[in-house]
C-alpha cells in the first residue's frame, strides 16, 4: 500500500480477501494496524 511518493507500508492478505475486497492496482484502500509494538530501522 502506498501511502506517499515515499512513504508505503506491506502485508500479506489471502486471495480470497483480495476478490472480496475486488482490490486492484491503483484502487484506493485502507489499512487497520493492530500491533502490541513497532520496530523501525534504517538503511545501511
Amino acid at each position: 500500500m502506498k501511502l506517499s511518493a515515499r512513504n508505503q507500508i506491506a502485508g500479506t492478505i489471502s486471495m480470497n480477501a483480495v476478490k472480496e475486497l475486488e482490490l486492484a492496482v491503483g484502487k484506493e484502500a485502507v489499512a487497520v494496524i493492530k500491533a502490541t509494538s513497532v520496530m523501525f530501522g534504517v538503511e545501511e
